[in-house]
Formats: structure tokens, C-alpha cells, sequence
């Protein structure tokens, strides 16, 4: 198959920097990988500068802020149990974001373009909630595919569409993500390929395209953040839906 450089989706492509695998296993280390790694070092970085009083003082009251919103937030979700998860709510909310927006820049890739990265976060994540639920309430966890006041003959069915919807999370979740960092990417490629092309023509041709590129990326942006706010919030309703069965 011939390579397509000028694809709007070749950015998505998970390049192999070197290969381990073999007949039932592959470890090869990708551009995936590489990202994920630097979102990691990033957020690790962040907390350096957090926890540092010399370098702190201009940073510290955002990340101040951030934690103050998403405490408030996750306790008028949880309640009194909310204080267990702020801090996994917020890392989860800080490395999507942090992914998202290195994706940003320029010649850097955009690690939740992959749906094998957020399908994993969002599989992790419901394995996480039904194991919380199964273990503080056994076997009435149940409890939560049936809806209360129900008539007996229609609850086998809701029941199933209940446990379907419930299973539907691993998928609606990932997809959402990565759904929006692709289409955003996408369009910001084809129409970064037209202004390419019209300035072939002339270069007074290129300021329409260029507007245009430079809303989609404040756009862009925006997506970027309010995706990863969405992700965390739903984790936190999956999380209520485990602790209270509602």
C-alpha cells in the first residue's frame, strides 16, 4: 500500500522507534509511547514546581485554584466520600489534559488520538468502579441494573438494557476523547494542506486559511480541556453510581 504523507491522517500514526515482540507478544517502543512518557515527566515537573518555594510562589495559587474547583466539585458529587478519590480525579483530569494539549504543539504527536489509549484508561476505570462497588456492597451491586418501582413483568428487560448501558461506558467514554482530538486534528490539517496549495497561486491567498487555522486551534484548545473535564467528571458520576447505586 502506497504511503500517503499528505493524508490529514498520517499525524495519527503510530510510528515504531524500535521493534520487541514476537509470535504472541509485541513491546515495541512507539511514538505512543514516547508521549506518554513526556505527559508523565510533564505533570511530574508541575508538582516539582508546585512543591518548590523558590519557583512555587508565581504558580502555586493556580494549581491551588484547580484543586479548590475539582475538591468542590467532587464533593458535592460523592459527598463525605469524595475525599478518597480527589486526588486520583484530579491527576486522571490533569494527565488527559496534559496529553491533549501537547498535541498541540507543533510536530509533537497527540497520544489520545489513539483509541487503544483511552479504550485502556477507560477499561481501567470501569474495572476500578465495578470492583469498588462489588466490594462494598456484594452481591445487592446488582441493585444498580434495576431500576426501584419497576413493574416484575418488564424488569428483565430493563435489566438488560440497564447491565448493556452500563457496559457501553467502556466504549462512550473512550470514544467521546478520541473522537474530538481527531476531528479537531483532522480539520486542522486539511485546512492547513489548502493554504499550502493556494499559496502556490498567490500569497494574499493564504490569510483566509491562516484566520481560520488560528481560531481552530484556540478552538482546539478549548477542546482539549473540556474533553479531559468531561472524561473526569464522568468517572466521577461512575464513581457515585459504585459508592451509592444511583
Amino acid at each position: 500500500m502506497k504511503k500517503m504523507y499528505n493524508s490529514p491522517l498520517e499525524q495519527f500514526r503510530a510510528t515504531n522507534f524500535f521493534k520487541i515482540y514476537n509470535n504472541y507478544f509485541d513491546f515495541s517502543f512507539t511514538k505512543t509511547s514516547l508521549f506518554l512518557i513526556l505527559s508523565f515527566l510533564f505533570i511530574v515537573f508541575l508538582g516539582f514546581i508546585f512543591n518548590n518555594s523558590l519557583l512555587a510562589n508565581r504558580y502555586r495559587r493556580l494549581f491551588e485554584l484547580v484543586y479548590e474547583a475539582w475538591s468542590k466539585q467532587i464533593y458535592d458529587v460523592l459527598g463525605p466520600l469524595g475525599s478518597k478519590y480527589i486526588v486520583f480525579i484530579i491527576s486522571l483530569f490533569l494527565f488527559i489534559v496534559s496529553n491533549n494539549l501537547i498535541g498541540m504543539v507543533p510536530y509533537s504527536y497527540t497520544t489520545t488520538s489513539q483509541i487503544i489509549v483511552t479504550l485502556t484508561l477507560s477499561l481501567s476505570i470501569f474495572l476500578g468502579v465495578t470492583f469498588t462497588g462489588v466490594l462494598l456492597h456484594g452481591y445487592k451491586f446488582i441493585y444498580l441494573f434495576i431500576p426501584s418501582g419497576i413493574p416484575f413483568a418488564i424488569l428483565p428487560l430493563l435489566f438488560f438494557i440497564e447491565l448493556l448501558s452500563y457496559f457501553f461506558r467502556i466504549i462512550s467514554l473512550s470514544v467521546r476523547l478520541t473522537g474530538n482530538i481527531v476531528a479537531g486534528h483532522t480539520i486542522l490539517k486539511i485546512i492547513s494542506n489548502l493554504g499550502c496549495k493556494l499559496s502556490n497561486f498567490s500569497v494574499f491567498l493564504l490569510i483566509l486559511p491562516f484566520l481560520f487555522i488560528f481560531l481552530l486551534i484556540g478552538l482546539e484548545i478549548a477542546v482539549a480541556i473540556i474533553q479531559s473535564y468531561v472524561f473526569a467528571v464522568l468517572t466521577t458520576t461512575y464513581i457515585k453510581d459504585a459508592l451509592y447505586l444511583h
